[in-house]
C-alpha cells in the first residue's frame, strides 16, 4: 500500500511540474481575470495573467502567449501592422541549474548575444526578495538589424534557475519598456521545488 501511495504521489508531482511546464501551441489570451495596471498616469493597460507552480505573471491582453519549449514560455506583442516584423516580448525562461553569481549569469547571457552586441548594465540587486543580477543589451535583431534593447534579470528560486528577459525595439522604447517593467514589477516567483 506504501508502494502504490508513493507512486500516486511521483505521478502526481510530474503532472503538476510537467502538466503545467509543457505546453501545445501558442495560445492567445487564456480566459484568465481582466486586470486593469497603470503603467504610466496617463496609460493603463488591460492585463491578464499566466500561472504554472513555478511562477505567476500578468501580461497585456492581445498578447500570444508560447508554452511549447519546456521551460521556456514567450509573452509576445502583437505586430502594429503589415511592416511590422519584429515582435517585441517578454521571455521567462526556468531551468534546473547549478548557476548561481553574477560571473556565471553573465557568461550564460553572452552566449545569446550576436556579434555588435554591447553590455550597457550590469548590476547585482534583489528581486522578489532574492539576490539578482540584471544585465541590460544594446543589440540588433539578426535578420534585418533592427536596433534593439535587452534586459535580463537572473536569480535562483531553490534548485531552479530564473532568467526574466524581455527585448524591444529601440524606436520602441517609449511605449513598451512601462509595459515590460509593469510586468517585471508583477511578476510572482512560485514555490514548487524550493
Amino acid at each position: 500500500m506504501k508502494k502504490l501511495f508513493l507512486l500516486f504521489g511521483l505521478l502526481l508531482s510530474a503532472f503538476l511540474l510537467f502538466g503545467c511546464i509543457t505546453g501545445g501551441e501558442p495560445s492567445e489570451n487564456p480566459a484568465n481575470e481582466n486586470l486593469s495596471i497603470g503603467v504610466n498616469k496617463s496609460d493603463s493597460v488591460s492585463y491578464t495573467y499566466y500561472s504554472s507552480p513555478l511562477f505567476m505573471i500578468y501580461y497585456p491582453r492581445g498578447w500570444k502567449v508560447d508554452d511549447s519549449v519546456q521551460g521556456t514560455f514567450r509573452f509576445g506583442s502583437p505586430k502594429e501592422d503589415a511592416d511590422d516584423i519584429i515582435i517585441d516580448e517578454f521571455i521567462v525562461e526556468i531551468w534546473e541549474g547549478s548557476e548561481s553569481t553574477p560571473a556565471e549569469f553573465e557568461e550564460y547571457e553572452k552566449t545569446l548575444m550576436v556579434e555588435g552586441d554591447a553590455v550597457t548594465n550590469r548590476e547585482e540587486t534583489v528581486f522578489n526578495g532574492r539576490n539578482a543580477f540584471v544585465i541590460e543589451v544594446d543589440g540588433s535583431e539578426p535578420k534585418s538589424s533592427t536596433p534593439m534593447l535587452f534586459k535580463t534579470v537572473f536569480f535562483r528560486n531553490g534548485k531552479w534557475v530564473y532568467r526574466l528577459n524581455y527585448g524591444m525595439e529601440k524606436s520602441k522604447k517609449d511605449k513598451y519598456e512601462p509595459v515590460m517593467e509593469s510586468i517585471l514589477d508583477q511578476f510572482i516567483v512560485g514555490s514548487y521545488g524550493t
